[in-house]
C-alpha cells in the first residue's frame, strides 16, 4: 500500500511542477478554466498566473464576458415545438 501512496505522491509532484513551470497559457486552456474542465493542480497554477500577468487575466476577462454573452442551452422544447411535432404526428407518413 505504501508503493502505491509513493506512486501517486510522485505523479502528483511531477504534475505540480509540470503545471507551476508552465509560463505561457494558452486560450484554450483559459477556455477549460472557464468551464471547469481543469483539475485542482491545473486550476491553482492557473489562478496563480492570472494574479502574475495582467495581460493574461485580461484575455481571461474577455473570455469570460463573450462566455456571458453565448446563448444559453435549451433542454427543455417550447411549446410551439411540441405542438409542431404532434401536428405532424397525425398526418399520415408517405411512402
Amino acid at each position: 500500500m505504501q508503493v502505491f501512496i509513493n506512486r501517486i505522491h510522485e505523479k502528483y509532484i511531477a504534475l505540480t511542477q509540470t503545471w507551476f513551470m508552465q509560463e505561457n497559457f494558452t486560450p484554450e486552456d483559459l477556455l477549460c478554466l472557464i468551464y471547469r474542465e481543469t483539475n485542482a493542480v491545473q486550476t491553482l497554477a492557473m489562478n496563480d498566473a492570472l494574479d502574475k500577468d495582467e495581460q493574461l487575466a485580461a484575455a481571461y476577462d474577455e473570455l469570460v464576458t463573450a462566455h456571458r454573452h453565448l446563448p444559453k442551452a435549451q433542454f427543455r422544447p417550447t411549446a410551439t415545438t411540441i405542438q409542431n411535432i404532434l401536428d405532424y404526428s397525425k398526418h399520415p407518413t408517405l411512402v
